[in-house]
């Protein structure tokens, strides 16, 4: 179980940074301390830790962990910064999209990771477009960086998931009248659901699916 603890300890280590490092990419070395709670300074490192732990016991690969561990810090990180001022900027998600690419170049898996970069970053530019601008540029790069981290099919399993749960969100909260029909809701939450989902369990999913069409 030491190995397990080592996990737990750097899930929230990393955590702690990342936080720090989410106002800064939104150029507030010294944010409000309201847009940065104890509560979530204490929190986001916490859930690193139990994402962490949760990863490494899914994956026994080490490469995959690796990659998995990064997803999910910048996938929080977005999550962060989008609830924070519905903004996911450009030094995040485009440093993550190279860092992505690189570790599947390494691992052999460069094609499937431009694939994968392709088509999430394409649908939702479509999305983009026919929402007239309900879906941010944040989203689409952050999608694009997700997608070369889990490559083909599993990106498109992430992002099915998370289009499918903004979905049913935006439904519930429609139906009770807490949001409008033109009301746009921080998308980040549920990329970060979709593709850590797909991350853990996606490549069953996806065989599964593959399967029925062959």
């Amino acid at each position: 179980m030491e190995w397990a603890f080592l996990w737990v300890v750097g899930g929230w280590w990393a955590g702690g940074i990342m936080e720090r490092l989410a106002a800064v990419t939104l150029q507030r070395v010294a944010p409000d301390p309201s847009l940065r709670p104890l509560s979530i300074r204490f929190l986001f490192p916490l859930g690193c830790a139990v994402g962490f732990t949760v990863i490494c016991f899914v994956h026994t690969d080490t490469e995959e962990r690796v990659i998995g561990c990064f997803l999910f810090l910048f996938l929080s990180a977005a999550l962060l910064t989008d609830l924070w001022c519905r903004l996911i900027p450009d030094r995040l998600t485009i440093p993550a999209f190279f860092l992505f690419f690189l570790l599947r170049l390494v691992d052999g898996k460069a094609a499937s990771s431009l694939i994968g970069a392709f088509l999430c970053g394409g649908v939702l530019v479509l999305a983009a477009y026919l929402s007239g601008g309900g879906m941010g540029g944040g989203d689409v790069k952050l999608a694009t960086a997700a997608g070369a981290a889990l490559g083909w099919p599993v990106a498109v399993v992430g992002l099915a998931l998370a289009i499918m749960l903004g979905g049913v969100v935006s439904t519930v909260l429609l139906l009770v009248g807490k949001v409008g029909r033109k009301t746009a809701l921080p998308f980040a939450p549920f990329l970060l659901a979709g593709f850590l989902s797909a991350f853990l369990w996606g490549q069953m999913l996806a065989d599964w699916y593959l399967s029925l069409l062959g």
